[in-house]
């Protein structure tokens, strides 16, 4: 038997009378997607082998990731809750949400989005408290939902252009800063004000 390069990708020596391969005697060899590869040998046919395999994978996933466009190229972006008054920015795996006012602005909390695939959810992100929720479609690209584990939360948010204006820069925490935020919230979010008669 002789050292030899089979066209599937099996670097190692040849069986001629059954055509078939073994593993290369090199401790240092690796098993990789097409076959036996070998990082470092003193053959140069392995070498020349290894190197193409590398280009040829390196293109094939350049190409998947240009047709296939991750949670990030999805969910970029700034949205809106409908309701409840909060904005949230997603860039990448980081969530940043702030409560927001037509005259204040306050980042209240952050997420880390979860690697791993769940049927029917877009990504699920995981806050430092350790609060979990999903992002699930709601009609269209620029319209979504977010979903807690127990279900009983759902809140519909749209895409918006840019960050409100009262967020360049975030509101400053101080004392009557927090007060005007308190006010402010009160106006626009609370909708009992007649029911309680309070003025």
């Amino acid at each position: 038997m002789a050292p030899g390069v089979w066209a599937g990708g099996l670097v190692g020596k040849r069986d001629r009378s059954r055509r078939r391969y073994t593993a290369p005697p090199n401790p240092q060899a690796k098993r990789g997607i097409y076959g036996w590869e070998v990082a470092e040998s003193r053959w140069p046919f392995c070498r020349m082998a290894y190197g193409p395999m590398r280009k040829i994978r390196l293109m094939l996933l350049a190409v998947l990731a240009a047709e296939c466009p991750g949670v990030s190229a999805i969910l970029d972006g700034v949205w809106r809750s409908q309701g409840w008054g909060f904005v949230y920015s997603v860039r990448e795996t980081d969530w940043q949400a702030f409560e927001v006012t037509s005259t204040t602005c306050v980042p209240v909390s952050k997420a880390k989005r979860l690697t791993g695939d769940v049927p029917g959810v877009e990504a699920t992100f995981r806050s430092r408290d350790g609060t979990g929720f999903s992002i699930v479609a709601d009609g269209g690209s620029d319209h979504k939902r977010i979903t807690t584990p127990t279900g009983l939360t759902s809140i519909a948010i749209e895409r918006i252009p840019a960050l409100p204006r009262a967020c360049t820069p975030p509101t400053a925490n101080t004392p009557l800063n927090n007060f005007d935020v308190f006010t402010q919230t009160f106006a626009e979010q609370y909708i009992s004000f007649d029911l309680r008669h309070v003025n």
